[in-house]
């Protein structure tokens, strides 16, 4: 007998597996992305990409990227994202299927070249550009670089990715290793990698929540089988499936996905019981794994391996004829062109090869054998070398090595910084010296300057007090004189009003007496307007005053006056009891009050109100009259201006009454102004504070 097939067996079936048997994983279009274009077409590529993957796992090739092409090209201006999903699809597909590593090689560099300058943007993306890069330079046998281009893409993920969107890094890193023939230290990225799947939420997609996690546990157990812990395995082929069945409900539109990835996990379930001699339960999960796979539109590759496991069953069970009829299924389907040249096909045929090499030996045709036999083993050996170098490579090493070069180039760029900190702290020293001189100058000159200011203040100060005496001493003497003037002049205008009521004056007399008492009251006016000026608060003596009564006083004193001109005087106010000094107060609202009749037509109406408003009352004196030119307005409230007018009967103005209302309601912590309308009149409002401020 021939020597029987050696362990090598299960290489080809771990290795199917973890590149294409988990229903095009690795070439599954993302679910989710970090940032989303407005100019993107992400739900339309998510439909070309998954029939462009189901044909690839039905073994369509050539038609799957024809289609995916001419998809492609009916997309009007395709986005960053749009661009990206096509060339990591790219990447995968000459990567496993053609074994064009040039080729992938362009795309990978296209991955990043399409995110230049956008990599915060897109950090997912940018992440798996880096590590599509590392799988293209493990296939051009680059190990050291390629490790070293996983580690950027560790540090990268590490800053810009949160937990969730971590996993399938993770789950590279541990691909690596399995690559390198190191099962169990690849166990604790796949662990890893599925627990940060299970921070993911609803939200994040199926491929997250699901496909991958089930594919961790998947490959989990392909390690202890590899490492010759086939109890281990079982128990993680096991969860494998038990995660699929109680989460399948949930995708209820990934129906096919589900029954494929249940399909993959029971053919190598089926491998392990055959290997523990487990024949019923091999021959259950192993027919299981066929009628699951072997059809259209699902993974055609998994159903063979799951063949080529069988075969070997029934040959080692003496089951020829079954697992001839499985070996010659197997051998058309090897014989399809697109399976030529395909990495995938070429590990079904090496096993292939072997099996039938059993067959022959297990029917005992040596020389026929013997020929499968040297097939085997040149396949193999042919295999062996484009891994070669591979597993003397030590990723520990190469991430240590590559996290001292990271650190070096932190701390330069710390001393970079540290080094600049310190050319600004010397430069700041020298501008703080320059300024501290410059301000000393200054101050010095400051000194100078600040003595002869102070020398014109005083001098100044001098002349303003001398000016503030002069004018006290005018303003006493007016006053004095006003005071001496009003007496006489009271007692001309009571001689006029005795003559006039004399019944025997003629028409001239009368009309001279009514002049000379007109002349000397106006005069009585002008006075009364010099004994109020220069109104202080310090003067002012404070009672509590009915706003109300108030203004029906003043109403009622000039209602006779209005009614000279057919005028009518309505007042609208509310009870309200105001701090203030009445006869200061009184004499304000008269003189308002008198301009409003003064200046308004005959047979118009003068409003009067009374409003609280917040902490103030508003006094409001509205009339109808002729408005304030723009040229005089600016000028109202000026004392002695020259903004004085002759009212609409021509009675005269001295133009003292406003300026001097102005220092009263001031006096009061108050406001005066005015509002003007030329076509409707004037409104003076006046505002006073509720509460005493002065005392």
């Amino acid at each position: 007998m021939l020597i029987k097939a050696s362990a090598r067996y299960l290489s080809f079936k771990n290795s199917l597996f973890l590149l294409v048997c988990m229903t095009g994983v690795a070439l599954a279009p993302s679910c989710t992305r970090s940032v989303k274009d407005v100019a993107d077409h992400t739900v339309q590529l998510d439909t070309v990409l998954d029939k462009a993957n189901s044909l690839l796992n039905s073994g369509a090739i050539s038609r799957s990227e024809k289609y995916l092409d001419s998809a492609y090209n009916t997309i009007q201006a395709p986005g960053t994202y749009d661009l990206w999903r096509k060339y990591e699809h790219k990447v995968n597909f000459y990567l496993l299927y053609q074994r064009d590593v040039e080729q992938a090689n362009i795309y990978a560099d296209s991955m990043i070249r399409v995110l230049e300058d956008k990599s915060e943007k897109y950090p997912t993306e940018y992440a798996k550009s880096i590590f599509s890069l590392s799988e293209v330079l493990m296939a051009q046998k680059r190990y050291t670089e390629a490790f070293n281009s996983y580690y950027r893409g560790k540090t990268f993920a590490s800053k810009y990715l949160d937990r969730c969107d971590s996993y399938e890094f993770s789950y590279k890193l541990g691909l690596a290793r399995y690559r390198q023939d190191e099962y169990l230290e690849a166990i604790p990225f796949l662990k890893q990698s599925y627990n940060e799947g299970g921070s993911c939420t609803a939200n994040d997609g199926f491929e997250k929540t699901f496909a991958a996690r089930q594919r961790n546990l998947n490959t989990i157990a392909l390690c202890f089988e590899r490492t010759g812990l086939p109890d281990s395995a079982v128990v993680y082929y096991k969860k494998a499936l038990a995660f699929i069945d109680a989460n399948a409900g949930r995708h209820p539109d990934r129906a096919d996905f589900v029954a494929t990835a249940k399909g993959v996990i029971q053919g190598n379930l089926g491998g392990v019981y055959a290997a523990l001699n487990e024949v019923g339960l091999a021959e259950k999960y192993l027919a299981e794994s066929i009628k699951a796979n072997d059809r259209p539109m699902h993974d055609l590759r998994d159903a063979q391996t799951a063949k080529l496991k069988l075969a070997a069953l029934y040959i080692k069970t003496n089951k020829i004829e079954a697992s001839e009829e499985l070996l010659n299924q197997l051998q058309a389907y090897l014989a399809a062109p697109e399976n030529n040249n395909s990495p995938v096909a070429e590990q079904i045929r090496l096993q292939f090869y072997k099996i039938k090499w059993n067959y022959y030996d297990k029917t005992l045709q040596i020389p026929t054998a013997y020929q499968y036999a040297l097939k085997y083993h040149a396949f193999q050996d042919s295999i062996d070398r484009v891994n070669e170098g591979l597993k003397d490579v030590d990723m520990d090493l190469i991430f240590k090595d590559a996290e001292q070069r990271h650190k070096l180039e932190l701390l330069n760029k710390d001393n970079q910084l540290h080094f600049g900190f310190m050319i600004g702290a010397v430069i700041i020293c020298i501008l703080a010296f320059i300024v501290l001189t410059v301000v000393w100058l200054n101050l010095k000159n400051s000194r100078k300057l600040n003595k002869k200011m102070s020398d014109q203040n005083k001098q100044m100060q001098t002349a303003l007090n001398a000016l503030q005496q002069s004018q006290d001493e005018n303003t006493r003497i007016i006053k004095i004189i006003a005071h001496d003037l009003r007496s006489p002049i009271a007692a001309t205008v009571s001689i006029a009003n005795l003559l006039l009521d004399q019944q025997h004056l003629n028409a001239e007399d009368k009309e001279m007496l009514e002049m000379m008492k007109s002349s000397n009251v106006q005069s009585l006016d002008m006075i009364n307007d010099l004994l109020n000026i220069n109104t202080s608060i310090g003067g002012l003596k404070k009672e509590r005053v009915e706003i109300q009564l108030l203004l029906h006083e003043c109403v009622e004193m000039l209602k006779f006056k209005a009614e000279e001109k057919n005028q009518k005087i309505e007042l609208r106010s509310k009870d309200q009891v105001v701090c203030l000094n009445r006869e200061k107060i009184w004499r304000v609202v008269n003189n308002l009050l008198v301009n409003a009749i003064k200046f308004s037509p005959e047979h118009s109406t003068i409003d009067i109100s009374a409003d609280t408003m917040d902490d103030t009352i508003q006094i409001r004196i509205k009339d109808q009259g002729i408005g304030v030119p723009d040229g005089l307005q600016d000028k109202l409230f000026d004392m002695f201006t020259d903004a004085r007018r002759m009212g609409t009967a021509g009675e005269k103005s001295f133009g003292m009454g406003l300026a001097i209302s102005q220092q009263i309601v001031e006096a009061h912590g108050g406001k005066i102004w005015f509002e003007n309308n030329p076509d409707i009149g004037t409104t003076f409002i006046l505002q006073l504070p509720l509460r005493d401020s002065g005392s």
